[in-house]
Parts: structure tokens; C-alpha cells; sequence
């Protein structure tokens, strides 16, 4: 049945699975594998391919949302700071410089209110190592209150903190790109990673990427609508915090075509910044649905490089797409402001996805000749 002939709105949970159930695993897997690969070269030492295995519960298109799997704190804290390098000095210190803003989260989550915190990431995986650092910082907010900062590394604090990792970590979501599924860091799959941390969800991001893919359209759909299905489910019962990137700005560095060799002459250091411009696809559709009246908190970061930086915005309420939008065009102004690229949040798709193809067009010509 053609996309258009369904009554997406109205489908069940069951009948979403089974619409999933009908398209073959193997070359969506394939073409996820394809996709990865920039992803783990890029990030060589810590990110691993994963071959497609039909007993891999990571690998069951039907089923999009993972439990969590609670371990202690200490170990989310050690995997956290073998992934995150620079996190003591970078996000853990951004966190914690502002207790405020930890305190009205952990006020929220723990009234049952329900609270996203909103990136654009550099990398595909940045989402998933600013969300254990939320974890971390809440957990130790908790034990500061009960026990005392005074007594910060004793058993009794340490036992605080483990206690409030255990309530919270159902109580947090992530939502990856399912590219990730066939991607493991430390040993294993990075969905069993963010398990430690939280449910992890794996959707189809609107990106010209995954676009170009040509993913069968009722996989994408029924794929995407079961997972925002399941989160509001979890989020309007329980409340909690929710991770998610907006989709297209990994996607998005687009040379300045014509321009470059303005720049050879320039610093390295700059030119590296100048030739190209950071193109961020705007939130709309079902992401910006689902965090219609919930409170936002944005978070502007680059996490690795000479020029690494993670800045908090401010909590704010989503009434409308509008709001949405200003906190993108805030994290892009900041992200510029910060590294010096140039990063561009485009409210209107279709004018960038007009910046996309003149890009690809130029660049099938230039391979061509």
C-alpha cells in the first residue's frame, strides 16, 4: 500500500510493526553500513562497524525503542569519560557551573513534567554524550541536596547518587539515527552503551542523506511514527528527559563554491572555517509535534576538536513552531560565535534543499569532467 493510502494518524502501534515487518532487513542494513562508515573512520580508536545479525535485537526493524539497562552511576561515569576525553573540563564543567538550571530539571523530571534537551550536532553521536552528563550532573545535584557538596566522593554521597541513577534512568530517552544500530564504541553496540543511561530509540531523520538513500517510504513513516508513538506514550505517563538532535546540520557543510581559492593564502585556521558554511535543516513534522508544550533546554556544542566547546541555553516553553525555531537559530548563532564556521539555520526547507542540490549538481560536474 502506497504511504498515501494509509491513515498514518490512526495506525496502531501493531499495525505500524507489521508494516515494518514486511521490508526485508538485509539491504536496509547494508545501506545503514554505507552510511556509518564516515561516522567510525572519522572517529577511529572509538567507533567500530557492526555486521548485520538477524539475533541481534538491535537489528529487528520492528522493534525501534530499548529499555534501559541500569548499572551503577560510577560506570556510566567511567564509559563517559573514555568516550568524552575533555569532559571534566568541558561538558561536566559547563553542567555544573550552572546548578540553577540543574536544579529546575531535576525539580521538573522528578514532577512528572516532561523536558527535551535540543542540539544540532556536529556528530551524529554528540546527543548521546551530552545526555549522560545531564544523567551524571541530576544524579549529583541529588546527593549535594541530601548529603552535603561538603561530603562529595564519600560512600554516603556516592550511595545518593546511585539512588537517583536508578529512578532516573527510566525516566530518560534518547533518539538516534537508526544508522548507529550497526555501530559499536568500547566493545559494544551503542545501543547497549545508552541503555546505561536511559531508552534509546531509533528513528529515519529527515536528512538529504537518508533521503538519497531511498529508504522504501512506508519503512521511514511507520518506522518514525511508532517511535514518537512509544516516546509520548512513556513521556505524557511518566514525564522525563528526552535527547534528540535536530535532523540535517551533520549533513550539512557545503563549500563555498567558486569562492576557495580567495582563501589559500589565509591561515589555516581560518581558511579551514571560511570554506565552508554549516547548513542546519529546520525542526518540523512529527519532532516538532512532539515537543509542542514541553519545556526545551538548547545546547550549542562542538565536542571534539582544538576548538570544542559546549555552551546551555536557557529552559524555555515550546507553544509554537516559532519557539522551536528560535532556540535552533540560537544554537547556530552560538555555534558560529564559538568556532568561527559559519552555521546557518534555515526555517524554510525548501530553500535549503534548493543550497543542497545546486551543491550536488556542481559536484557530480566537477567529477565528471
Amino acid at each position: 500500500m502506497e504511504p498515501e493510502n494509509i491513515d498514518w494518524e490512526h495506525q496502531t502501534n501493531l499495525q505500524l510493526r507489521e508494516i515494518i515487518g514486511r521490508h526485508d532487513a538485509v539491504p536496509i542494513f547494508t545501506e545503514f553500513a554505507r552510511m556509518a562508515s564516515r561516522h567510525v573512520s572519522e572517529q577511529q580508536g572509538l567507533f567500530e562497524a557492526m555486521d548485520y545479525d538477524s539475533k541481534n535485537p538491535l537489528h529487528d526493524l520492528s522493534q525501534v525503542s530499548f529499555a534501559p539497562k541500569p548499572t551503577t552511576l560510577e560506570e556510566v561515569r567511567t564509559l563517559a569519560g573514555v568516550a568524552t576525553p575533555n569532559r571534566d573540563y568541558l561538558i561536566a564543567r559547563v553542567l555544573r557551573e550552572r546548578p540553577d538550571q540543574i536544579n529546575e530539571i531535576f525539580n521538573r523530571i522528578l514532577n512528572g513534567e516532561p523536558i527535551t534537551i535540543l542540539m544540532a550536532h556536529d556528530e551524529i553521536t554528540d546527543i548521546g554524550m551530552i545526555i549522560p552528563e545531564i544523567l551524571i550532573a541530576l544524579c549529583e545535584h541529588h546527593a549535594n541536596l541530601t548529603v552535603g557538596e561538603s561530603a562529595r566522593g564519600s560512600y554516603h554521597w556516592e550511595q545518593a547518587c546511585q539512588e537517583m541513577y536508578l529512578i532516573l534512568v527510566r525516566r530518560f530517552h534518547i533518539v538516534l539515527s537508526g544508522i548507529i544500530r550497526v555501530v559499536s564504541a568500547l566493545g559494544l553496540p551503542i545501543g547497549d552503551l545508552l541503555a546505561k543511561v536511559g531508552w534509546v530509540h531509533f528513528s529515519f531523520p529527515q536528512t538529504d542523506s537518508v533521503k538519497e538513500a531511498e529508504f522504501p517510504s512506508n519503512l521511514v513513516k511507520a518506522t518514525n511514527r511508532l517511535v514518537r508513538s512509544e516516546l509520548e506514550q512513556d513521556l505524557i505517563r511518566n514525564g522525563g528527559c528526552l535527547g534528540v538532535a535536530g535532523p540535517g546540520s551533520v549533513d550539512k557543510r557545503i563549500p563555498l563554491l567558486g569562492f576557495l581559492n580567495l582563501f589559500q593564502y589565509m591561515p589555516k585556521y581560518f581558511s579551514r572555517r571560511l570554506k565552508v558554511v554549516r547548513h542546519i535543516q529546520p525542526i518540523y513534522g512529527g519532532t516538532a509535534a512532539m515537543l509542542r508544550d514541553q519545556y526545551v533546554l538548547p545546547v550549542a556544542a562542538k565536542i571534539h576538536g582544538p576548538d570544542a566547546f559546549v555552551e546551555t541555553g536557557r529552559v524555555q516553553p515550546v507553544r509554537e513552531l516559532a519557539d522551536l525555531h528560535v532556540m535552533m537559530q540560537w544554537i547556530a548563532d552560538t555555534c558560529y560565535r564559538r568556532t568561527l564556521e559559519p552555521t546557518v539555520y534555515h526555517e524554510d526547507a525548501e530553500k535549503l534543499r534548493s543550497v543542497s542540490r545546486a551543491w550536488r549538481q556542481s559536484r557530480r560536474q566537477r567529477d565528471e569532467s
